[in-house]
């Protein structure tokens, strides 16, 4: 009988779940309003800010990553292509991200599924929020090994120094950094401000970007 423990990104979990689980790093932006109206295509409905902010992303404490897009796969392949973006961007296999999408209870509010709007528009946000991710984790990394993180490189989800490969930290390993570990970066307007919450606030190399 297999004892592997099922991967963290695979759980249910409800937005609030999200907000109260410990180690993972999330990244989250606050619900954006409706774009104007454009002819031809479905009006938009505003994000409710009385939903708190959305999540994009949730890189867990196993190396796992949870991906939210609020568009369906109507047959065009789109779950493939978002994880696959998110799987790259973050140097993770692809069986290691849990792509989540269209589901209202957890997954931003990005109006309807058109065309290619999903990967040519959609998609954006998504690659945004795994890239602060993985400089985040960076920046831990770097703190750990005692070196800048210009001096670093990542490979199948670690982190390692350029000159000496045997010095690597996992993705696992900075959500570890502080008691409690859990932490949050919030995105707003296209740029991004990181923020450490819950037992973790206060750790060396956290605040306000």
């Amino acid at each position: 009988m297999s004892t592997t423990r099922p991967l963290r990104a695979h759980a249910a979990l409800t937005r609030a779940d999200f907000h109260a689980a410990q180690g993972v790093l999330l990244v989250v932006r606050n619900p954006p309003p409706a774009p104007p109206p454009v002819k031809g295509q479905p009006a938009l409905v505003a994000g409710n800010p009385a939903e708190g902010v959305e999540i994009l992303l949730a890189v867990w404490d196993d190396g796992s990553v949870t991906a939210l897009n609020g568009h369906v796969d109507l047959g065009t392949g789109i779950r493939t292509a978002l994880t696959q973006i998110v799987a790259e961007e973050l140097d993770v296999p692809m069986a290691q991200v849990n792509m989540v999408l269209g589901d209202t209870t957890r997954a931003p509010n990005q109006g309807a599924t058109i065309a290619s709007a999903s990967i040519q528009i959609h998609a954006k946000p998504l690659r945004t929020a795994a890239a602060q991710a993985r400089q985040w984790l960076v920046a831990r990394a770097a703190d750990h090994l005692g070196v800048a993180a210009a001096a670093l490189h990542v490979q199948a989800g670690a982190v390692q120094d350029t000159s000496d490969t045997s010095r690597r930290v996992a993705w696992q390993r900075p959500h570890r950094a502080g008691p409690g570990g859990r932490y949050a970066h919030q995105t707003r307007g296209g740029l991004h401000r990181g923020r450490a919450v819950g037992p973790a606030r206060g750790h060396p190399g956290q605040g306000a970007w």
